[in-house]
């Protein structure tokens, strides 16, 4: 499952990679002008004490890694702008040596892009892949590729309207997601094969604020299976409650046009009633915190 990133999880990372920190990385930390505190006084200051040369990821990969936690973890605090224009400072900063660059290009990828990440955020990626469009240290297939996982990010952001799609419900209709109004949507794209949906969706079915919300017409759930397999989908049906709309893209158009970028299941969007994106590709944990904060 995939997160957005969220304070509290960027404390525990934080704690969990300063853990990591062998010996050699702590003294090297504590030796310098600068430590993780120094975030405070703007982005850039969390490079100052790199070289940004092919020994410091051999023998410190692990302090560089609690780097751009800091630093990624600092992003919130920072506007657009100033987030646009450390990280192509950083990016340049980097250029001169390969093994730092591509050191430092992966390990933002992981954390901002994942699907299990918890500091996971498609705005903050999209900066991320925009900034690196620029870098002459990129061929063009590496281009081409940030492109097309660009593209995917900047599908049914936060604020967005979320891409409409067709699905066949229980009655064997078929239905648009549009089609269906009330204050808000949850939608909850699933594999009948998968466990973790499963876990989820028994998570779902045990949460009063939902199924209050549900019973009180404010809501509609559509639980999707965009696999596309009848047979294992008509199987599950009797798991989805009766008071959820359950539905499969039998032709996987959603998969094949990528109306949504999907990389693990369960993925969970909250929409409003003008199918808005309000949370994405969310824990439905998420989903409940922002249900009661808004009762």
């Amino acid at each position: 499952m995939k997160f957005v990133i969220k304070p509290i999880f960027l404390i525990i990372f934080v704690v969990v990679f300063s853990c990591k920190s062998g010996d050699k990385e702590k003294s090297a930390r504590n030796g310098s002008t600068f430590s993780a505190l120094d975030s405070l006084n703007g982005l850039d200051v969390i490079w100052i004490k790199y070289k940004f040369t092919k020994s410091e990821v051999e023998q410190y990969p692990d302090m560089i890694e609690q780097s751009l936690v800091d630093y990624l973890s600092a992003f919130p605090s920072n506007s657009s702008i100033d987030i646009e224009s450390s990280l192509n400072r950083l990016i340049e900063r980097t250029e001169n040596e390969p093994v730092f660059f591509y050191f430092l290009k992966e390990k933002i990828s992981s954390y901002l892009y994942h699907p299990n990440s918890p500091m996971r955020n498609d705005l903050y990626f999209e900066q991320v892949l925009q900034a690196y469009q620029n870098s002459d240290l990129l061929n063009d297939n590496d281009k081409k590729r940030d492109q097309l996982i660009l593209e995917l990010v900047q599908k049914n952001q936060v604020g967005e309207q979320a891409a409409d799609f067709y699905f066949i419900n229980r009655e064997g209709q078929k239905k648009s997601m549009s089609s269906f109004i009330a204050d808000r949507k949850l939608i909850i794209f699933y594999d009948p094969k998968c466990s973790h949906c499963n876990e989820t969706l028994n998570e779902m079915k045990q949460s009063d604020i939902l199924n209050k919300e549900i019973f009180e017409k404010k809501m509609i759930l559509l639980a999707i299976d965009p696999i596309g397999n009848l047979k294992n989908w008509e199987e599950y049906n009797s798991k989805i409650p009766s008071n959820w709309m359950n539905g499969i893209d039998t032709h996987k158009m959603i998969l094949k046009e990528s109306l949504y970028n999907i990389q693990a299941y369960p993925t969970i969007y909250l929409l409003d009633r003008d199918n808005k994106v309000i949370l994405k590709d969310v824990y439905f944990t998420f989903v409940e915190n922002y249900l009661l904060g808004n009762e």
